[in-house]
């Protein structure tokens, strides 16, 4: 589904980070044993101090976690807590401004199209903000002083 190249902070850190993002396990699956991959990792051995550091982020976790760390996830109730303020948020602006939209359509739809809205603007637009928004309380032994 895409990439993303992180740059190194200088003089903190010197490596970069490279996301991959996949719209499923099994196309992950088939990236990580393919002569593609296997190809591009022998071209750049002599770029590299070291072996990858590879890591696998899925669902929840990856609203959460920070680009250029270590995987290190913010205590669960955080997490749960602000994912419920935004699903509460959003459902309750969705069932205002959407479902009246709706109305007409077999229930089942109605709700089929909420979800998927839902979803969508949880991943794509609300979480990240959400994250970046509440990041000195996710993470606070990250703060800068």
């Amino acid at each position: 589904m895409g990439t993303n190249v992180i740059r190194p902070q200088l003089g903190v850190r010197n490596e970069y980070v490279i996301i991959f993002r996949f719209d499923g396990y099994e196309n992950l699956k088939v990236w990580m044993t393919s002569r593609d991959r296997e190809y591009w990792l022998n071209q750049s051995k002599h770029l590299v101090e070291s072996d990858p550091d590879v890591q696998q982020i899925c669902g929840l976790e990856a609203w959460f976690s920070l680009p250029g760390q270590p995987l290190k996830t913010p205590p669960r109730y955080k997490t749960a807590l602000l994912t419920w303020g935004a699903v509460f948020v959003l459902i309750n602006l969705l069932n205002t401004f959407i479902t009246p939209l709706l109305r007409g359509l077999p229930p089942l739809i109605i709700s089929l199209i909420i979800t998927i809205t839902m979803v969508l603007l949880l991943t794509y637009v609300v979480m990240p903000r959400v994250s970046r928004l509440f990041n000195s309380w996710l993470y606070p032994k990250l703060r800068k002083v």
